[in-house]
C-alpha cells in the first residue's frame, strides 16, 4: 500500500526506498495506481487525471488518460471542451492533446446518478531548450 524503507533497493531515484506503493512513504500523496484501484472498486462516482503531478512539461503533444468508474468523461483544456469519451475498463484516453505554451488547465468532468465529479490539474509547457 505505502512506499517503505528497503535496504536492498537502489532504484526509482532513491536508494533504500521501495517506491512501488500506492501512496507515498509519508502517506500524503496518493499515486495514480491508487486511483486506478479506486475506479475499479469504489461505488461512489470518481474521476482522476493521471500524471497530474508531472509538471512542467517539455513536449507540446501529450496523451491524457483518466481513471473513472463513470460511463463517459468530458475533457476540457483551458476551458474549451475536447469532447466526451467512453470509459472502457475504467480508463478514458485522449491520445494527442496539444498543449499551449505556458500554463494549461486540464479538467475531467463526469456525471453519474445526479452527481457531478471532476478532477483538474495544471501543466506548464516550457519553451524548447536552446
Amino acid at each position: 500500500m505505502f512506499d517503505a524503507a528497503s535496504a536492498g533497493r537502489n532504484e526509482g531515484g532513491q536508494s533504500g526506498v521501495n517506491d512501488k506503493g500506492l501512496v507515498t512513504r509519508d502517506r500524503r500523496t496518493r499515486k495514480d495506481a491508487f486511483y486506478w484501484y479506486q475506479a475499479n472498486w469504489a461505488d461512489a462516482p470518481m474521476v482522476h487525471l493521471t500524471s497530474g503531478r508531472s509538471t512542467p512539461r517539455t513536449s507540446a503533444t501529450t496523451e491524457v488518460k483518466v481513471y473513472s468508474n463513470c460511463d463517459a468523461i468530458e475533457l476540457r483544456h483551458n476551458g474549451r471542451s475536447l469532447g466526451v469519451r467512453t470509459v472502457a475498463d475504467h480508463v478514458a484516453h485522449w491520445p494527442e492533446i496539444m498543449l499551449d505554451r505556458g500554463e494549461n488547465r486540464i479538467e475531467a468532468i463526469s456525471r453519474r446518478g445526479g452527481t457531478e465529479v471532476h478532477d483538474e490539474c495544471t501543466w506548464t509547457l516550457l519553451p524548447p531548450s536552446p
